[in-house]
């Protein structure tokens, strides 16, 4: 499939780079060969295993199979086990790593909802001995083999590029706006037991993008309405997938001599995907039929298959009457209007299943806009694809002044493209920060701003009167940081000069890393530094109270290297700036806990 060609030549090292999209429904993968002194192309992967020669389709079903909790089939193949076998199938397990922060609505939105129901998403079942864990490995195993192997017949020469740059391979993973430290963890730990990439190397192989953000870089290199990047001009980018729907806002600073984007707030992400509606049609269809002998589960699962393969995608609100294929010529229950094996549904019927759905995707955008003047919002996303949810973001959108526009193409998948065209031109240069992260300090006691935490009062090794559990930030939520961001915080560390060796202790210190997401409790996470590299700049001082300690001074360095914070340590040996190796946070935090 004819991709992107990147107006920018390329001056780095030969390497090649995989993006795969894993939906809750849908998978693509996508890649690029990345040749010094060329323009760049990204390419998808079209051809599946179990798929039509001749399908051309870059999407396939986000499926696994197991037997006997060994990996049996991916993908189309995996899609002919549901009949039989279905409870061996991984089915919508993307929902196993949604946070609670996605999948708790607990509250109905209050724009256009006829109803108290909140949108909560029943999560099938995985294959019994099976972890979510062991899934994402085997699917992203599959993925990466058939990428090579399609690598190799479509690119001249490509078994003998394939094997010079294996090693140089590098993986981009997009995940929704509302994933955080601890998802990306699980993907980059399964990444590396699929055999992927090296344990050594997961830190500066494995690069993740939000859905949001790779799908504003695919907008922005298929959109056929250019009005949008303008300068100055604000859009939204709402990437409406199979359980989720990811809203960014956007607004562009520049366009020559290249194209330059910023966040301009923290982005949305709610659990309100196609997967919802499809839900939702399954149970209006077994309340409709409860008292049909077509009501039981088999045919109720081959239903909901038919009207989201076809009804679901088609449905505009328009029509008066829609046709579910699900059965055989002999299939016929005339009460239900179920006739030579289709159910007929009306067009409120249809609707209804859209309904809770498109409200919470209507709060979330609105959220997101606030009071601000949006001129374009973007729709992409396999979900993005239905003409009634884009008719009905247009009737609450267009009196607002914002133009909705379609990007999608029905066999492309925009983040998994995206994702690859993110890596080479890197247009978004600045993000809001979702944490704000920081590490713990005493304060000096101050009793006019300390009094309530007197009991609290301990003294330190230098005699001094201090106040444990304060909190020194480093980068706070919802700051729109810089891609070239970095922060430097100063700390010391002290301890009485008589308890044990200085240059021992060193090795044992800690230095706490915190990650709070600004709503309701804080997380408390910690990591280790070995700081024992630092003992040739012990120093004893002879505190207040005449007494010896030890006393060591370090710096915290942190960076935001592109869509990930990184912190090291840094200090002085003499007139010598030395540093330490470098830390992924949300490496760090996960690893602690």
């Amino acid at each position: 499939m004819a991709g992107f060609i990147s107006e920018k030549t390329y001056h780095c090292q030969e390497k090649i780079v995989i993006s795969m999209d894993i939906g809750t429904t849908q998978t693509a993968v996508s890649y690029s060969h990345l040749i010094p002194q060329s323009k760049p192309t990204v390419n998808m992967v079209t051809q599946w295993p179990g798929q039509a020669a001749s399908s051309g389709a870059a999407k396939i079903r986000s499926l696994v199979g197991y037997e006997n909790a060994v990996r049996k089939a991916c993908g189309e193949e995996a899609s002919e086990m549901l009949f039989e076998d279905r409870e061996n199938v991984a089915i919508w397990f993307k929902l196993n790593l949604h946070p609670d922060s996605i999948k708790n609505a607990s509250i109905p939105p209050p724009y256009g909802s006829n109803s108290n129901q909140s949108l909560r998403l029943e999560i099938p079942s995985l294959p019994e001995g099976v972890t979510i864990n062991q899934v994402y490995r085997d699917f992203l195993n599959y993925l990466f083999r058939h990428t090579e192997e399609y690598f190799i017949e479509r690119t001249p020469g490509g078994a003998a590029i394939w094997k010079r740059l294996r090693h140089t391979v590098e993986i981009v993973l997009a995940i929704p706006n509302g994933w955080d430290y601890e998802q990306q963890s699980i993907l980059r730990k399964a990444t590396v037991e699929a055999g992927i990439v090296a344990p050594n190397d997961a830190d500066t192989k494995i690069a993740f993008v939000t859905e949001g953000e790779a799908s504003v870089h695919y907008s922005l290199a298929y959109s056929s309405v250019k009005s949008w990047l303008h300068k100055d001009n604000m859009f939204a980018v709402v990437d409406a997938g199979g359980s989720t729907v990811d809203s960014t806002l956007y607004a562009c600073q520049a366009t020559t001599p290249q194209m330059v984007l910023k966040e301009v707030c923290l982005s949305e992400c709610v659990q309100a995907g196609g997967a919802l509606v499809d839900a939702a049609a399954r149970a209006m269809l077994k309340e409709k039929l409860k008292d049909s002998s077509f009501g039981d589960d088999a045919n109720i699962s081959a239903m909901v298959d038919g009207f989201e393969s076809k009804v679901k995608r088609l449905f505009d609100g328009t029509q008066a009457s829609n046709a579910v294929q699900f059965g055989g010529l002999r299939d016929n229950d005339k009460e239900h209007n179920i006739f030579k094996g289709r159910i007929s549904l009306t067009a409120e019927e249809v609707a209804q299943t859209f309904g809770e759905v498109i409200a919470h995707v209507v709060d979330s955008i609105l959220r997101l806009i606030s009071e601000r003047k949006v001129h374009f919002l973007l729709l992409v996303g396999g979900f993005g694809e239905s003409p009634y949810l884009k008719k009905r973001l247009e009737a609450v959108f267009k009196p607002k002044g914002t133009t909705v526009i379609t990007v999608e193409q029905p066999a492309r998948k925009a983040a998994a493209e995206g994702a690859t065209i993110w890596y080479i031109n890197r247009t978004v240069v600045a993000r809001a920060l979702r944490y704000a992260y920081g590490t713990d300090v005493r304060h000096v006691y101050d009793p006019a701003k300390h009094a309530s935490r007197h009991h609290k009062v301990i003294v330190a090794a230098d005699g001094s009167m201090k106040v444990p559990d304060g909190f020194s930030t480093w980068a706070t939520k919802g700051s729109i940081l810089n891609d070239d961001y970095s922060h430097i915080a100063d700390y010391n560390i002290s301890w009485p000069a008589d308890t044990q060796d200085g240059a021992q202790a060193l090795g044992f210190t800690t230095v706490d890393v915190y990650a709070w997401d600004g709503d309701g409790e804080p997380i408390w996470l910690k990591d280790e530094y070995d700081l024992s590299r630092l003992s040739s700049s012990l120093r004893i001082i002879k505190g207040e109270n005449k007494k010896k300690y030890y006393k060591i001074s370090f710096s915290v360095a942190i960076r935001l290297g592109g869509t990930q914070l990184e912190a090291r340590l840094q200090w002085n040996e003499g007139k010598k700036l030395c540093e330490g190796p470098v830390a992924i946070i949300p490496d760090i935090l996960n690893q602690s806990q």
